[in-house]
């Protein structure tokens, strides 16, 4: 007697992580990444516009005497100063930026909402220092901090959000490596031990 065995396909597949299921917002949801880099470029317009409507130019308000202070500096380079009397080019390089985020954000974020948070921290920030350079032609520098001898460039919220997205970015990077970049172990040969 001949008994034809056939398998029947279970009907119940492996459960899929939550997070291939569901994708965070901040990655499915343009309008809502588009949203968080407004309210971002806004906030940092608001602080920039009170610092300008309070603080005389080049006055300054001491908040923590001998360590934090509110200024009121005009900046028409970049960070630290650099590239003074740039401000056409800085603001062509901002919307090369913004344009770069916005083309591969799916792809810098790598599936990882801590990335695509850095990512919007970066655009809100480049856009906030945007407007500056179109609206006034300088950016607007208003957090000095200082400790005795010890003196850091005066800066501002976008400089912030542009600085701890890129923190974020490369913290998420180094701790959490995309698989397409990391590097390769040599290939294993699976032989059947009789080969």
């Amino acid at each position: 007697m001949v008994v034809n065995r056939t398998t029947v396909p279970s009907c119940a597949s492996p459960a899929a992580p939550a997070s291939a299921a569901r994708p965070s917002a901040l990655l499915s949801r343009r309008p809502l990444a588009l949203l968080i880099v407004l309210l971002l470029a806004a906030a940092d317009q608001w602080s920039k516009d009170a610092v300008c409507r309070g603080v005389p130019l080049s006055g300054q308000v001491h908040l923590i005497p001998g360590c934090l202070s509110l200024v009121h500096f005009r900046n028409t380079g970049a960070a630290w100063g650099l590239f003074q009397g740039l401000s056409p080019v800085l603001a062509t390089v901002s919307v090369a930026v913004l344009g770069f985020i916005a083309w591969r954000y799916r792809q810098l974020a790598a599936g990882r909402v801590e990335r695509a948070f850095a990512l919007l921290l970066v655009a809100g920030g480049v856009l906030g220092n945007f407007v500056d350079r179109v609206l006034r032609g300088e950016v607007v520098d208003f957090v000095r901090v200082y400790y005795r001898s010890f003196e850091w460039p005066a800066f501002n919220l976008a400089d912030s959000a542009i600085c701890c997205g890129v923190a974020l970015f490369l913290y998420s990077s180094i701790r959490h490596p995309d698989p397409d970049q990391a590097p390769n172990a040599r290939p294993t040969s699976q032989t059947s031990p009789g080969q």
